[in-house]
Parts: structure tokens; C-alpha cells; sequence
């Protein structure tokens, strides 16, 4: 009897929608040949958005990379230090406090109670983390002449942005990088979609403007999106106030005209070709 040959299987996958899926799966290595995950970089929210703006928008969105990573990845203790997050800040003097910590962590060996899952995690990996982000910090310094504003951001978006940096922003040498240092299983592989950056946008069919990705997708409203748009630089403030006071029709048309496809990568093009099983993920 002819033994079936083990799938190729090949999932376009979004965030946290694919979490728990991705934890059975990097439990499953034995049954399947290859793992292709497709992951478009369209994210701008919070941090990632933040991150977007700091790389003069030349750079995807890491949010959902990143997601899709540390749930393939085999180290629960790496996974709890990437996801652990600076905090938010009330006031002048708790950024002050946060500057501080923040300090101490990069030059004197300490870790702020909010980061505490970094204390788990070996002492070799944990200063490589901190080395890395001071090349992040000075990194933006020195080509915008500003500090990172760190309030809420995630240890491992930070880590991700670094190997961006030492990659000469090319994103999916980043991917490389990020997947080796958090142990994905050779039979793994993330893939941007396209090698174009690009923003999204959208319009509800009332004519309600859907500025950023963050907008489509967390706004919660009984009418139905129109359209979508994918553009090469985010919709700007003159923009939108120029959008706001327009009819639909010309919105669409305005929109129309930002509106810029981005090219498929030809390695994700072999996957797809080449999969057993294609999954659209959450």
C-alpha cells in the first residue's frame, strides 16, 4: 500500500485570530511536510503604528508578524518576555519614573516589575534583548533626533524593529532573523505577502471614512463597508478633513485615485502553487 505523502500546508493568516491554531499546530510538526504562513503587513495600531511612523513609513506593520511568531514558537518562557509591555503613563511624573526604569534596564541590569517575565527567561537571551534595543534607541536617535516614546510598547515589536534595523530594513530577512531567535521549527516559515508597503483604509457604505487598518478593522457599526484601499503612504489629517466634507461619490473617487495594489512575492507565489492545503485563517 502506497504511503500518502505528508501536506504542504500553506495559511493566510491575520493575528491573534490564529493564535490557538497555531499552538496545536507547532504540536503537529510530524504531520505535515512545510508550514507556509502568509501574513500581509497592513497593521498600524498602537505601537506597530508608532513603529511605521519612526521608519518614515518605509517598513510593513510588525504586529501580526510578530503574533504569528511567538505562537509557532516552542518557547513558552521567550514568548511571555516578548509579549510583556512597557506601561502607560498618567502623567509627567510617572514618564519620568518610566524613563528611568527604562535606564536602568539598558545600562544597569535591572528589570522593571512591569517587564517582569524577562527574569525567566536565560540571562544570555535577556542581554541580547537589551543590547539589541539600545541599537533600536540609538538607531532612532540618530536619524530622527528623537527618543521613542515607549508608553505600552511590546518587548518583542522593539526586538523585531532591531533586526529591521541590522537588516537594512529589508523585512523578510527581519522575519529570518525573528524566527530563528525564537526557535520556529525548520518545517516553519513566515512570509510577507508582498515585498510593496502599503496602508489600508476603508469607507462604510453611509459614507463614514475608515482612515487607518486599526478603523476597519475594530469599528463596530451596523452598516456594511463599501470599499477598501490599499495606498502606498497612511491617509494624512488635511486628507481626511478634505474627505469629510465631499460627497460619497467623490470620496470613492478620491480614494480611488490613492488607491495602489501591492505585488505578490514570487516565493509566496511557489507556496501557494505548490501547497496541498490552503487555509484562510481568522
Amino acid at each position: 500500500m502506497k504511503t500518502q505523502s505528508k501536506p504542504h500546508i500553506v495559511i493566510f493568516a491575520g493575528g491573534r485570530g490564529n493564535k490557538n491554531l497555531f499552538f496545536e499546530m507547532k504540536k503537529q510538526t510530524k504531520s505535515f511536510s512545510e508550514l507556509s504562513v502568509i501574513i500581509n503587513g497592513l497593521d498600524d495600531g498602537a505601537s506597530t503604528g508608532e513603529i511605521r511612523r519612526l521608519f518614515n513609513y518605509k517598513a510593513h506593520g510588525i504586529s501580526d508578524f510578530l503574533k504569528a511568531i511567538l505562537s509557532l514558537s516552542p518557547k513558552i518562557e521567550l514568548i511571555n518576555a516578548l509579549e510583556s509591555r512597557f506601561p502607560t503613563v498618567n502623567s509627567f511624573e510617572d514618564r519620568l519614573f518610566l524613563y528611568r526604569n527604562l535606564h536602568k534596564m539598558l545600562y544597569k541590569d535591572f528589570i522593571p516589575s512591569d517587564l517582569s517575565p524577562l527574569s525567566k527567561i536565560p540571562d544570555k537571551t535577556r542581554k541580547t534583548i537589551v543590547k539589541k534595543l539600545i541599537i533600536l534607541f540609538d538607531y532612532f536617535y540618530q536619524t530622527r533626533d528623537e527618543i521613542i516614546d515607549i508608553e505600552d510598547f511590546k518587548i518583542g515589536n522593539m526586538l523585531f524593529a532591531t533586526m529591521l534595523v541590522e537588516n537594512s530594513l529589508d523585512f523578510n530577512k527581519a522575519i529570518s532573523s525573528f524566527s530563528k531567535f525564537c526557535n520556529l521549527n525548520d518545517k516553519i516559515a513566515i512570509y510577507e505577502n508582498s515585498s510593496s508597503v502599503r496602508y489600508l483604509s476603508g469607507l462604510l457604505k453611509n459614507g463614514t471614512l475608515l482612515p487607518n487598518e486599526a478603523s476597519v478593522v475594530l469599528t463596530r457599526t451596523t452598516d456594511s463597508i463599501r470599499d477598501i484601499y490599499q495606498m502606498t503612504n497612511p491617509i494624512t489629517m488635511n486628507q481626511i478633513r478634505k474627505l469629510s466634507s465631499i460627497e460619497i461619490e467623490d470620496k470613492i473617487n478620491f480614494l480611488k485615485s490613492l488607491r495602489n495594489l501591492p505585488v505578490c512575492n514570487d516565493d509566496v507565489k511557489e507556496k501557494i502553487l505548490k501547497g496541498d492545503m490552503i487555509v484562510y485563517g481568522s
